[in-house]
């Protein structure tokens, strides 16, 4: 075998790793969250997150992986809410769409809601799934410039 040949292979069973690892920590998320909020991470690598009352969806929050910054969540006692921040440089990442308002606004920050007692195993559950997505992105685009 070439180098290329055994750098592909290699390549191609990590981006492979790293799709099984968002799904997972995806997974965990949304357990913690136990189906008030609903996380994916959608083909153009955004994530989502669909807020979920007794009436059903009533908002979607949406942001590019690459501009959310793991680092930055922290809890909201007032709102008792996990909250999401953009990475510096990155005013308004964030767009919320707002069912009942039939509107969308863009935000610099998306506060989730959970229980105080699951704080930590939100934050930590939901910086899990965007290092993993983050990761993942960085295996694609190395693959997508690996010589043929």
């Amino acid at each position: 075998m070439t180098r290329t040949t055994i750098w592909a292979t290699i390549t191609l069973l990590s981006i492979g790793g790293y799709a099984q690892d968002v799904d997972a920590r995806l997974a965990i998320a949304n357990e913690i969250f136990d189906g008030k909020v609903k996380f994916r991470i959608d083909r153009d690598d955004r994530l989502i997150a669909d807020l979920f009352s007794e009436q059903g969806l009533v908002r979607q929050d949406v942001a590019y992986v690459e501009f959310l910054s793991p680092d930055s969540i922290s809890y909201s006692q007032e709102e008792q809410a996990v909250v999401l921040k953009c990475k510096t440089g990155e005013a308004q990442c964030i767009d919320k769409e707002i069912f009942k308002l039939n509107a969308i606004r863009h935000t610099g920050r998306s506060a989730l809601p959970i229980s105080p007692e699951k704080k930590n195993e939100a934050i930590a559950a939901i910086g899990a799934v965007i290092r993993a997505a983050q990761e993942a992105q960085v295996a694609e685009r190395t693959r997508a410039t690996m010589p043929k």
